[in-house]
């Protein structure tokens, strides 16, 4: 399985225009396109912002999911080994998701 969607890295944005959070793909100092998650909020509300950094970490979470499946199907480490390494990373993972330091 391949991921058909837009690949690059993806990240949180406001727009004061129009007060909205959103999603925005980032490549090599570029940004293209925004995804809006939530208008209408105010800037200091912070769950527009929560859903578009939930949102902005799911290509690292598919990535995570790839790399999982992968090492368990191909790896010579014991799976007890994996499982370890597998579950530090989705910690890491999670906390970047969830972690609103800002909004």
């Amino acid at each position: 399985m391949e991921f058909k969607g837009t690949k690059g890295k993806w990240t949180t944005t406001y727009d004061d225009f129009d007060d909205s959070y959103g999603v925005r793909l980032v490549e090599e100092g570029w940004s293209f396109g925004k995804i809006y998650i939530a208008q209408g909020i105010s800037q200091g509300e912070t769950e527009g912002y929560a859903d578009a950094l939930l949102i902005s970490k799911a290509p690292e979470m598919l990535n995570l999911l790839y790399t999982i499946v992968s090492d368990f199907e191909n790896s010579s480490k014991s799976s007890s080994a994996i499982l370890m390494e597998s579950l530090e990373k989705a910690k890491e993972l999670i906390k970047s998701a969830t972690e609103v330091t800002h909004a």
